[in-house]
């Protein structure tokens, strides 16, 4: 699936949420984060659940816009620990050194 592809599926998943008049979402980065997510809030609606793949920024960014009061991203440690080093954790140019400490928040 293209970027473009991908960012538009989570504006629709998003838009989708707000539709049903949801004010909270899980964003989660697949299928196996998600399914842990339904298990630990098994009382959200279907709908809130919306998958963001590598695309946090997207996510996030987008539920901001939609005006989205809370969102919780259900993600596993190895791809949490990508997360806080770039924005996109699936690109060649991508950064992921633990090493470089980050400056006002932002990668290197």
């Amino acid at each position: 699936m293209s970027h473009e592809a991908f960012t538009a599926t989570i504006d629709a998943g998003l838009s989708v949420a707000r539709a049903c008049g949801l004010n909270r979402v899980v964003l989660t980065t697949g299928r196996r984060s998600e399914r842990f997510a339904q298990k630990r809030w098994p009382d959200l609606a279907a709908e809130a659940y919306v998958q963001i793949g590598d695309f946090f920024q997207v996510g996030i960014v987008g539920c901001a816009a939609k005006g989205i009061e809370a969102a919780t991203l259900a993600v596993f440690f190895g791809k949490a620990l990508k997360m806080a080093r770039v924005w996109r954790t699936r690109t060649p140019r991508a950064v992921s050194s633990l090493s470089t400490p980050l400056r006002d928040g932002r990668p290197p």
